[in-house]
């Protein structure tokens, strides 16, 4: 790396180049398209809840939410992704 400092710094330029695209592409959580009349609902629990506890909980939130009139369609999702959206968790 001493000898050559040009092709070592070469080398490293044309890797950044290279990743550049493909970090570009990097996946991303699904996010369905929103309009004025989208509203995303994203409640929070603690982490100890059961299987069985959120299920349950997911299906009366459903059912309380779609009792309204003005909605039309309910998308539950049980779980939590490390995305930035969601409360820091003590580890």
């Amino acid at each position: 790396m001493l000898r050559r400092p040009k092709a070592v710094i070469a080398i490293a330029l044309a890797m950044v180049a290279v990743s550049v695209p493909v970090y570009f592409k990097l996946g991303s959580e699904f996010m369905p398209l929103s309009t004025k009349r989208t509203m995303l609902y994203m409640p929070t629990t603690l982490p100890g809840l059961s299987v069985a506890q959120a299920q349950d909980l997911l299906i009366r939130q459903d059912k309380l939410l779609k009792s309204f009139p003005e909605v039309e369609r309910v998308f539950g999702k049980a779980g939590r992704a490390d995305t930035s959206t969601d409360p820091p968790r003590s580890r």
